[in-house]
């Protein structure tokens, strides 16, 4: 019996055995897909054991019971393997209802391969263990072909999506099974129909097989650019603000998203976290004017919190550079942002923050200004007072020159 079995099904045999170990070998299939593919795989296994038990039943000189059994397993099993095949094919698309609406003609075909038990309108065997088929004897091939047609008709539908390959392993497995169908029912040639659906399935998984690899490396090239522009994206960074800032942000408009790329140990403390849990530009930026910022100061750095208003200030402006104020612990302390536009590779434009501590230099500053001021003011008040003596001498010369015309 094995012997039998194994030769009458060598071809599609090997076929499903090496199937069996592509699924089990490789962990990257999808898994929805790898069970619709383990499904298959038994239910053709469990075809071609019911067709080697009919074709033993064949032998027998008068019709049994079990005959009619493994002939209505056989039938009942086929279009279940195209209703697999076509989920494959549809995967997203096939909703639930659509799914029940695609198995009442397998329902129908089960009903009628096991309608032989009571009533010879679909087939029925003679005396002599002949097949003799009813007035619905091809039901069951043209249930099959109807599941053949909706896989024609999935395959011209998703002609135009880019998916050639998968519409000429569908076309080429549709022309296959079809010449097999028609070659049992008009010749009675057996077992083709099983061949060509095991085959059809084996391309099918290399088809997807093909494209996992394919999307595999797609993300790894992406990963790679991805990778290069971050690199691309840190020497902009670099080259715009050197070593003039102690704390370095990059502003990802179109995610918007905040990435601290150095950062002080108390602006870490306080809001490293915040930033690393993908807050918006808007909310991380209010949160450190309303805490950090002196209030007098505050109402510029209100004014250009949203994106779309700091964008439209650095395109008009060309960067902001800003000194402002910090009160801690009870000290005022001087400081200075400064944004500036960050070009990429696609067009688009990011942003870069530098803030530094520029309190004792400004300080200085302040001091030198100071003392500035107060020579400027010495020398005004010698100005004035040299203004006051050349007006007391013009006064004085009035006064001579008229007590002298009065003398003459």
């Amino acid at each position: 019996m094995v012997y039998d079995f194994v030769v009458l099904n060598f071809a599609p045999l090997t076929g499903l055995l090496f199937l069996f170990i592509f699924l089990l070998c490789n962990g990257e299939v999808e898994k929805r897909r790898q069970y619709l593919f383990y499904i298959i795989l038994a239910l053709e296994l469990l075809e071609m054991i019911f067709y080697s038990a009919e074709f033993k039943t064949e032998a027998f000189a008068h019709p049994t019971v079990w005959r009619t059994l493994f002939s209505a397993l056989c039938y009942s099993i086929r279009p279940m393997l195209l209703i697999g095949l076509l989920c494959l094919s549809l995967r997203k698309e096939l909703s639930k209802q659509k799914f029940i609406l695609l198995s009442i003609p397998a329902v129908i075909n089960i009903l009628a391969s096991f309608s032989a038990f009571f009533t010879g309108i679909v087939y029925s065997y003679n005396a002599k263990n002949e097949l003799v088929r009813g007035p619905l004897g091809y039901t069951m091939h043209v249930i099959v072909f109807f599941y053949l047609i909706m896989m024609l008709i999935c395959s011209i539908r998703s002609w135009g999506k880019g998916v050639g390959l998968e519409n000429l392993i569908i076309l080429s497995g549709f022309v296959v099974v079809v010449i097999a169908i028609v070659l049992e029912a008009v010749f009675s040639v057996r077992s083709l129909g099983r061949s060509a659906i095991v085959l059809s399935t084996i391309a099918y998984y290399l088809y997807f097989q093909t494209q996992t690899y394919n999307e595999q490396l797609r993300a790894y090239m992406e990963n790679t650019i991805s990778t290069q522009q971050e690199h691309l994206r840190e020497m902009n960074v670099i080259s715009v603000l050197a070593n003039e800032y102690v704390t370095v942000c990059y502003v990802d408009v179109k995610k918007d998203i905040v990435t601290p790329y150095r950062i002080t140990p108390v602006l870490e403390e306080r809001y490293g976290e915040v930033l690393r849990s993908g807050v918006s530009f808007e909310q991380v930026f209010k949160a450190y004017i309303n805490h950090d910022i002196y209030e007098e100061d505050r109402s510029f750095f209100m004014n250009v919190s949203k994106l779309p208003d700091m964008i439209s200030y650095l395109k008009e402006n060309g960067n902001l550079s800003r000194k402002y104020r910090v009160l801690r612990e009870g000290t005022m302390i001087y400081c200075e942002m400064r944004v500036e536009l960050v070009p990429n590779e696609d067009g688009t434009e990011d942003l870069v923050f530098g803030f530094s501590n520029n309190d004792s230099r400004v300080r200085r500053e302040m001091v030198y200004q100071s003392t500035v001021k107060q020579e400027i003011d010495k020398v005004e008040e010698a100005r004035k007072s040299l203004s006051g003596i050349a007006e007391l001498a013009g006064q004085l010369k009035d006064e001579i020159e008229e007590k002298l015309s009065g003398l003459q």
